[in-house]
């Protein structure tokens, strides 16, 4: 059974997290945030056999040219690592980022625009119980299910929105 337990750890591709906001980053521990992603600094947790570290964008406050060209930016420090690895790219739960966008300048900074990639959208954040169901987003509080747009994460100052779907 080591030898099988090792084999699959020695096959593993590391997983870089995008993340387009502080907040997701708040969620996890013991994991590495990177708050620069130049190709020294990626390549350096690479190289650390880092399994998985994130990669702190905070797209969601730029507008949409200048997240697009940051995506591509990282996109092409990854590329130039030669590391095979696994992306994700987290936004916010009611898509108030850069989506499809930033996924796709990203793409074209790996270079996988030409050769097809995966995009999986999960529309939920798990940890603050925030899920779709039927193409209603709702916050689930004491087993009652309510809009996101009624509720005070709609009226954010900067990232408001006023519907649910």
């Amino acid at each position: 059974m080591d030898f099988f337990k090792e084999q699959i750890q020695a096959n593993l591709k590391p997983i870089i997290v995008l993340d387009d906001d502080p907040t997701g980053t708040q969620t996890v521990h013991g994991v590495p945030v990177l708050t620069e992603w130049t190709q020294a600094a990626i390549q350096k947790e690479l190289a650390n056999k880092t399994p998985i570290f994130y990669i702190l964008t905070n797209s969601r406050a730029l507008i949409a040219p200048e997240a697009d060209k940051l995506a591509f930016e990282i996109g092409k420090n990854i590329a130039k690592t030669g590391q095979n690895c696994w992306l994700i790219n987290r936004g916010d739960s009611t898509l108030r980022g850069h989506f499809p966008n930033e996924v796709e300048a990203l793409a074209d900074g790996l270079g996988w625009s030409k050769k097809g990639y995966l995009t999986v959208l999960i529309p939920a954040f798990f940890e603050g119980n925030r899920f779709t169901k039927n193409d209603i987003h709702y916050l689930v509080e004491n087993d009652k299910w309510t809009p996101v747009g009624e509720t005070p994460y709609a009226q954010d100052k900067t990232f408001g929105y006023q519907s649910s779907h």
